[in-house]
């Protein structure tokens, strides 16, 4: 594992805390910020209290850092805020999610080259489109960055003025991840 891998999953797992099973919170119950729906579509099978925090390294692995191609994007482009961004997104709103705000923005931010789908899967298009990104000196990883989290804070808004219960939420989400 990496040295940034390390460093953005324990940020998480630190943001994310212990246990919890808050009654507004649509993710039911959670350990170190993954639900169970998360954990037992990685084979965990106990009660959430239980997981243990090397069980939930593995998991923000594979079903996060690996989806969202985060390797790639660390190794090939040296984007570490870019990889911290797309995790964290990723965690709190999907991975789906976090490949859809990178599609946007990259189809917005790049210029002379052609859109790619807006689908949520980070794949060789994107990866491509983030390469002629990169390659544009007149562009940078804060620009990018910036539209891609006020997506993510749009997406937060959204979500507590139309579920008044997730105002809860709202501030701390906006504070510890945007």
């Amino acid at each position: 594992m990496t040295t940034q891998r390390k460093n953005i999953i324990e940020q998480i797992i630190k943001v994310e805390g212990g246990y919890v099973n808050h009654p507004h919170d649509r993710g039911g119950a959670t350990k170190y910020g993954i639900t169970k729906k998360t954990a037992l579509s990685f084979g965990y099978e106990g009660d959430m209290k239980n997981l243990k925090k090397e069980t939930a390294i593995k998991i923000y692995e594979k079903s996060y850092w690996n989806v969202l191609k985060l390797n790639e994007i660390e190794f090939n482009f040296n984007m570490n805020e870019l990889v911290e961004t797309l995790m964290t997104i990723g965690v709190n709103q999907g991975t789906s999610q976090a490949g859809k705000y990178l599609q946007r923005c990259l189809n917005v931010l790049n210029r002379n080259y052609k859109k790619i789908n807006v689908d949520g899967a980070i794949g060789l298009k994107t990866i491509t489109s983030l390469r002629h990104y990169v390659n544009d000196k007149k562009r940078d990883e804060n620009v990018l960055v910036k539209a891609i989290k006020s997506l993510q804070t749009e997406f937060y808004i959204h979500l507590a003025e139309t579920i008044p219960n997730q105002t809860t939420f709202v501030y701390g989400q906006i504070k510890n991840r945007t």
